[in-house]
């Protein structure tokens, strides 16, 4: 498999493989494949037999001293493109590749000037040396240009290209391996760039005899690379795949979440692999679109490889609506717009030259004008980028014909809302239309899409359609529906959804769709218009009405009229405006000409465009937000860790808050990281679509996207806080005081905690930081990190909620065939008692990653607020690696507990005086219970006024010999945590009661350290730890450290251990899987609570004050007071 994965390469490569490379295993016992043995290597890797000595100048010279350069022709292949140029680096044999389309001078300078510009920018090389045939020298400008930089020309002599000899027989290799990948993986000729591209990535990773078997990628990247960074200089080939396997893509639809109503609809459809384009993104060959393009959500097939049927590849078209047919048939005729992504084959300089991914603004100026752009700008970049091809006759009417009877065999004759015609020259039958259904958010919350914390809404500042808004609520018994009389219509929904149409409706014979009347752009998008003709605004638009959100600025502004632009445009085009001026304000830049940058990287940047919702699910605002490639930089020894806000702490400062009865107001910081100034010497592209000839940014403030911004915006706050008085909390980073003021945050989400009566000092504190920092908020907390916080302030209760989570895992269950839930899957508890066992197969790669996805969901909410789903979290985390059917059932089972009981919250609040008043902690442990190593389960729980705060339920970590010797573990565990808990609850002002005082206080004046009791159901252990004349006899080292520090701690009265009997221990049920009754118990002992009606009303009260908002935002718009000509019955209007 390695064989075909790396490009067939020798068996004596095969065999050092593993020492030269990273995440490599190849099985023991196994022969490496020779050539002989595979017939695509026999059939393409015959040659003459030469031999050439080594050039003593190489055995001197250092990496990118010496460089070749050879030419390589071929047939016109995928993209137009028909010539191969080829740079080695003699020393280390490092190569590059560029594909053009033409070879004439202009292209040919462009090239080797960037060229050298990159080894100069990106290593800090010069070249000394250039080896080449005669083909340099047909180009004087070419010559000159090289010449005039001081290097060396060594040309071949005429007709003698062995004296080229490294290039050539490097060439020689890239192009044997691309054959014999090609024949292997049976793909046409025409995609033989992109099995180039693929042979020159492989052969640099590839280890070679003549290197000491290393690769010729860590020979180059070691010389230039520093000491610390040399271990990474290996080539990780991990991601590497069969070339040419099967490859299921997941379609872009799926990747936006669009059309989520096809359910059957197949989230990928089938490809090839072709190429690579970074460690986690893969160039894939649709052969029924002929396109390639770059993905990263693909899973592979290793065993299986194109053989040419259609068929299969044709089940996409049954889930094609009209329109996309039509376009897809367009294409196929046209051929003229066919763009490939672009691509960063190298992962450490894959955005140097950037400038030219984009026609530059004179550019498009002189096409607007009619006049050619320079030549230049027509050439390809080296292993970046595949430009777009020039034009190409239209496919032959063979082709549709062939697809034509492949189509209609997978899809039929018949369909069960359009019937097809008989004739083929009938009329098309116009699709019918169905308008989607107004949404309201008890909709969208219960479909997992309300947005986690609520966004202040944008104001809509143009006219409203006289309809109304068309998201309100209608509910035929909310109250809201009879106050307001706007009814459902085409001009407020603003979006309509085509019904499948029969595959008779395209004549596909001559290429091209006979597509009925299609509806308005207008109406077809939420940009629709009111009654007046007048635009109306998509702010307030329900989110499932919104189109697919643009993944480039070319989709904004189309450079030709075959592309249309999004249909909301020039909104993103404002906000990006709206972005640069906030930068330009904040001075998180300064333009600086290109040569400036001489010696430093210059990376790239790009537009991520989003909707912003408000807390009903609602378009509220566009948002533009311009992004670094941070993951361009090379790694350093600087810190670039930032500290967030441990769970734990938030749960304690929620359980402060319900005890004390505080004010919680929540903030946001606005572009937070730009208020950080830089510490590093930063080059940054112009943002795509502003970009202009040799100019380039030098950055001055932190942007979103570098390595160290977190860490450097983490310092700029502290610095103001601690400016304005604030002290840090200890034993917590991201949480500070000053008086009874409470201040924590996570990252830009920032809370402020008091007590009632310093409302004037939190007012103050927060007055200071908004003049340092643009804070917005300042409303009551609801929404935490994705945890919804609801408060009963008359009884001093708290309830933490993952509802909306728990809402979207429902997608990650599989489904049944009759949608109904069988007895046996309606789980009760979240795992059975059965032990699981390690899987004797090999689970695929698409297997693990959907497993993976799943535990990683599961573990979010045990960790967050789901303590009573830890243990089987834990559980099920060990088989990651390789999963069977069944660890897959049992995922499924914990999705289905974890969805079905999703209105379970973490309750918080106790009596003054109670017993819940205080810090409660218990631990306990499973005594060998993994049947494989034998290691005991333990886990420890912790209450804090009422609600459980921290909770921890893992595997130990070594063996013990008896139960005694595992319980006295996992009270170390917790007594250790507790002690934590205990300082920080003491540094955050709050006194735990004590003999002398039985009630807490909050800000008192001294504090003393309680004794933490800590609840144990093993009485050995309970009177080993507690006994002064008992000794541990065990001879096990760590146990019995374990066991003295226990004793001491007890001795010095911070903590204590108390029996308790397992059935009241809130921490039984952290260890092992418990039956029904049991858990129910476990579930009261940790305070989890049913909170679904609670939760419901708030929604509705929500949904009633969003109501009237909209009608009194309505009232104010200009749509209320037209004039009497545009409306004259205004008062029956103003009536209804």
């Amino acid at each position: 498999m390695w064989h075909r994965r790396l490009g067939h390469p020798g068996p004596e490569a095969i065999r050092h493989l593993v020492g030269s490379s990273r995440g490599v295993r190849l099985l023991t016992g196994g022969s490496a494949i020779s050539t002989i043995d595979c017939d695509a290597c026999g059939t393409s890797k015959l040659h003459r037999q030469v031999r050439r000595a080594v050039k003593e100048a190489l055995l001197r010279e250092k990496p990118a001293d010496r460089i070749a350069i050879d030419f390589h022709d071929y047939d016109e292949g995928y993209g137009g493109y028909r010539y191969t140029l080829l740079v080695t680096d003699r020393s280390s044999s490092y190569t590059w590749d560029f594909y053009l389309t033409r070879r004439t001078t202009d292209v040919l300078l462009t090239v080797i000037i960037d060229f050298l510009t990159l080894l100069s920018t990106q290593y800090g090389a010069r070249v000394k040396v250039i080896e080449t045939d005669n083909e340099i020298l047909k180009h004087p400008r070419v010559v000159s240009e090289i010449e005039s930089r001081g290097i060396r020309l060594e040309p071949c002599a005429p007709n003698t290209q062995a004296q080229n000899g490294g290039a050539e027989r490097i060439a020689a290799t890239i192009k044997q391996r691309a054959r014999a990948m090609a024949s292997g993986a049976k793909l046409p000729d025409i995609l033989w760039p992109e099995a180039t591209k693929a042979s020159t990535y492989l052969y640099n990773r590839t280890p070679t005899a003549s290197r000491g078997w290393r690769t010729p990628y860590e020979v180059f990247h070691k010389h230039f690379w520093a000491a610390e960074a040399a271990p990474y200089a290996r080539p990780d080939l991990s991601h590497l795949r069969a070339y040419g396997c099967k490859a299921f893509a997941m379609t872009r639809q799926a990747q936006l979440k669009q059309n989520r109503r096809q359910r059957l609809a197949p989230r990928a459809f089938i490809g090839y692999l072709v190429g690579y384009s970074s460690s986690n993104s893969f160039r894939i060959w649709n052969p029924l679109r002929d396109e390639v393009f770059t993905t990263r959500d693909v899973v592979f097939n290793e065993k299986q490889f194109f053989n040419g049927n259609l068929k299969e590849l044709a089940e996409e078209f049954r889930y094609m609506d009209l329109q996309e047919i039509q376009e897809r048939i367009t294409q196929l005729i046209d051929q003229t717009n066919r763009t490939t992504i672009p691509q960063d084959a190298d992962e450490e300089a894959d955005e140097v030259v950037e400038d030219y991914e984009h026609a530059e603004l004179s550019d498009i100026a002189a096409l607007e004008r009619g006049t050619p752009p320079p030549e230049d700008a027509l050439y390809t970049k080296a292993r970046f980028q595949l430009m777009t091809p020039p034009e190409t006759p239209p496919p032959p009417s063979a082709f549709f014909t062939a697809l034509r009877s492949t189509l209609l065999d997978v899809r039929g004759r018949e369909h069960s809302d359009h019937p097809s015609k008989t004739s083929e020259d009938s009329k098309t039958i116009p699709p019918l239309l169905r308008w989607a259904p107004r949404t309201s958010f008890k909709a969208a919350f219960l479909a997992g899409s309300a947005q986690p914390r609520a966004q202040k809404t944008y104001k809509d500042k143009t006219k409203r359609s006289m309809d109304g808004p068309a998201d309100c609520c209608t509910w035929a018994d909310h109250p809201l529906s009879a106050r307001v009389g706007w009814e459902a219509s085409e001009t407020t929904t603003g979006v309509g959804c085509t019904r499948k149409a029969a595959i008779d409706e395209i004549d596909l014979q001559q290429g091209a769709s006979a597509v009925a009347e299609q509806k308005p752009e207008s109406e077809r998008h939420p940009r629709s218009t009111n009654t007046y003709g007048a635009q109306r605004s998509p702010l307030g638009d329900p989110w499932r009405t919104l189109p697919a959100l643009p993944t480039s600025h070319d989709q904004l502004a189309p450079r030709n009229n075959a592309t249309k632009a999004h249909p909301f445009a020039r909104e993103f085009l404002e906000a990006e405006q709206s972005r640069l001026r906030g930068h330009e304000t904040s001075r998180s830049w300064r333009e600086v000409a290109k040569s400036e940058a001489r010696g430093h990287q210059v990376l790239g940047c790009h537009w991520v465009y989003t909707y912003k919702l408000d807390k009903h699910g609602r378009l509220a605002k566009f948002k533009a937000i311009l992004v670094i490639r941070g993951d361009q930089q090379a790694k350093d020894a600087r810190d670039t860790y930032a500290a967030t806000l441990a769970g734990m702490s938030f749960r304690i400062l929620m359980a402060l808050a319900a005890r004390f009865d505080m004010e919680l107001l929540q903030y946001d910081a606005v572009n937070a990281f730009v208020h950080a100034t830089l510490d590093e010497t930063v080059f940054m592209q112009l943002p795509p679509g502003y970009r202009r000839p040799g100019v380039i940014l030098r950055l001055q403030k932190a942007l979103y996207g570098l390595r160290r911004s977190p860490i450097l915006w983490q310092r700029h706050l502290e610095a103001g806080l601690r400016a304005l008085g604030f002290s840090r909390v200890a034993g917590e980073n991201c949480c500070w005081q000053r008086g009874q003021v409470t201040f924590f945050f996570y990252v830009d989400d920032c809370v402020l905690a008091f007590p009632r009566e310093h409302s004037a000092d939190a007012q103050e504190a927060i007055n200071a930081l908004q003049k340092r920092y643009h804070l917005e908020g300042g409303k009551d907390l609801q929404w935490f990190l994705g945890i919804e916080v609801i408060r009963d302030r008359s009884t001093r209760k708290l309830w933490l909620s993952q509802a909306v989570f728990a809402e979207k895992v429902r997608k990650l269950i599989t489904p049944r065939a009759d949608n109904a839930e069988a007895p046996e899957e309606r789980a009760y508890t979240p795992m059975t008692k059965t032990e699981l066992f390690p899987y004797d197969g090999e689970a695929a790669p698409w297997e693990i990653n959907h497993y993976q996805k799943r535990v990683g969901t599961i573990l979010y909410a045990a960790v967050m607020t789901r303590p009573d789903i830890a243990f089987a979290a834990s559980r099920l985390a060990r088989f990651n690696h390789n999963p069977g059917p069944t660890h897959h059932k049992a995922v499924e089972r914990v999705l289905r507990y974890l969805y079905n009981t999703r209105y379970l919250c973490l309750e918080y609040g106790a009596t003054p005086g109670s017993d819940d008043d205080t810090l409660e902690v218990a631990s306990d442990a499973s005594f060998a219970d993994n049947t494989l190593d034998r290691k005991s389960s333990q886990a420890f729980a912790m209450k804090l006024f009422g609600g459980i705060v921290a909770w921890k339920a893992n595997k130990q970590t070594t063996v013990t010999t008896s139960t005694t010797e595992a319980e006295l573990l996992s009270l170390s565990q917790a007594a250790r945590e507790a002690l934590f808990a205990s300082r920080l609850i003491g540094a955050l002002q709050v006194q735990l009661p004590t003999e002398s005082m039985p009630e807490a206080q909050f800000a008192t004046p001294t504090r003393t350290q309680p004794t933490i009791q800590i609840q144990c159901d093993n009485q050995q252990t309970v009177r080993l730890v507690n006994a002064e004349l008992v000794q541990l006899q065990t001879r096990l080292r760590h146990v019995d450290i374990h066991n003295h520090w226990l004793r001491q701690e007890i001795a010095e009265h911070r903590v204590s251990v108390a029996y308790t009997p397992s059935a009241q221990l809130m921490a039984d049920g952290l260890t092992k899987a418990l039956a029904l009754p049991q858990f129910k118990i476990f579930c009261q002992q940790l305070r989890l609570s049913d909170q679904r009606a609670l939760l419901e009303r708030n929604r509705e009260c929500e949904l009633v004050e969003e109501g009237e908002r909209q009608v009194a935002e309505a009232m104010k718009n200009d749509v209320w007071d037209m004039e009497a000509r545009d409306l004259p019955d205004t008062d029956n209007m103003a009536k209804t």
